[in-house]
């Protein structure tokens, strides 16, 4: 008995030795800082996103920047240039299943060639400040057009926002942000109305500080943690 109640002892310190030592570890965080002067174009950073391939690319309000681990690429726009990025404003950046690359800017829509490392523009005069790949098919984005679905194509196939016919309960005609949830439920954000859910194709309802003190106007993103909660 006094065996057993020494190894239960023994255990306990050794397992509390561990956990303290896995905590202390995870407060041991470093972090290292990338600036313009060390290749960034700019210091303000809308988006990051890690590719299939292992690189880093970064979202700036002056091009767009990939980092293989030692050197910056920078990607900027040449308006007469259909090759490059249609704004260098850009705000989003989305590698979806099939490694499609997509940029979102102030100016329009980019996929990446990766066979001649450029940027081919897709959609223009319009600013696309969120792309999310769509369960229904395609593609949502959210811009100051409203909600546009494209097909895998990139064909339009919708645009949604407050003067659509048939659409109810859509306050904003500008969107600045979109989320797919696991459920499958539609949300969309922007600067002055909150929150909005799609409940069916053409009615939405508004979470804004109108209706809910505690919510406010100002969405900059959405997100979804593991347990469900936005």
């Amino acid at each position: 008995m006094f065996k057993v109640v020494v190894l239960k002892a023994l255990l306990f310190t050794l397992f509390s030795f561990v956990l303290f030592l896995s905590k202390a570890q995870k407060l041991d965080l470093k972090f290292e800082g990338y600036t313009i002067q060390d290749g960034l174009s700019s210091n303000t950073v809308n988006d990051i996103l890690r590719d299939y391939d292992g690189f880093m690319w970064f979202a700036t309000e002056d091009g767009i920047n990939r980092y293989d681990g030692i050197n910056f690429k920078a990607y900027k726009s040449k308006k007469s240039d259909s090759t490059t990025l249609c704004s260098n404003i850009v705000f989003s950046l989305l590698n979806d299943r099939n490694n499609k690359f997509l940029v979102g800017s102030s100016e329009g829509l980019n996929v990446y060639n990766p066979t001649f490392d450029h940027f081919d523009r897709l959609l223009e005069g319009v600013e696309v400040r969120d792309i999310i790949e769509y369960s229904k098919g395609g593609y949502m984005l959210a811009t100051n057009k409203g909600l546009i679905q494209l097909d895998e194509n990139f064909k339009e196939l919708r645009r949604i926002n407050a003067t659509s016919s048939g659409v109810l309960g859509l306050l904003t005609t500008a969107f600045n942000c979109v989320l797919e949830d696991s459920k499958g439920r539609l949300w969309s954000g922007d600067f002055q109305n909150g929150l909005h859910l799609m409940v069916s194709d053409s009615v939405f309802v508004n979470y804004s500080r109108l209706s809910n003190k505690s919510v406010g106007n100002f969405c900059y993103e959405i997100i979804e943690d593991h347990k469900g909660r936005i």
